[in-house]
């Protein structure tokens, strides 16, 4: 591995930390004997296999979607074309500042 000073080191994690214009989707599972709990954020998906036929066990938040088009506007927001703001594609993620007026 190479030897990176210490100096460098701070320096690329603040400049991490001010890219405010990245975000993520997600998607997880709770596994228990007897059930399964599974949680998405934007266009994520989990799908189960239930008798060796998949099947979706998440929906996809997109703001074209009439109760997230409602959710979004509600906040302040636009849904302009298929994107928030113009700029989303989803309409649920982690990070993605600007377009949530939060910076």
């Amino acid at each position: 591995m190479a030897h990176v000073e210490y100096e460098t080191i701070c320096e690329t994690v603040e400049i991490e930390r001010y890219k405010l214009d990245s975000g993520s989707t997600a998607v997880c599972a709770l596994v228990f004997p007897d059930c399964i709990y599974i949680a998405n954020c934007g266009d994520s998906r989990a799908v189960l296999c239930h008798g060796g036929i998949p099947v979706a066990s998440t929906k996809d938040h997109k703001p074209t979607d009439p109760e997230e088009k409602a959710r979004i506007e509600a906040a302040g927001g636009m849904v302009i074309g298929t994107r928030v703001q113009g700029i989303l594609a989803v309409s649920r993620s982690l990070g993605d500042i600007e377009p949530k007026g939060t910076h």
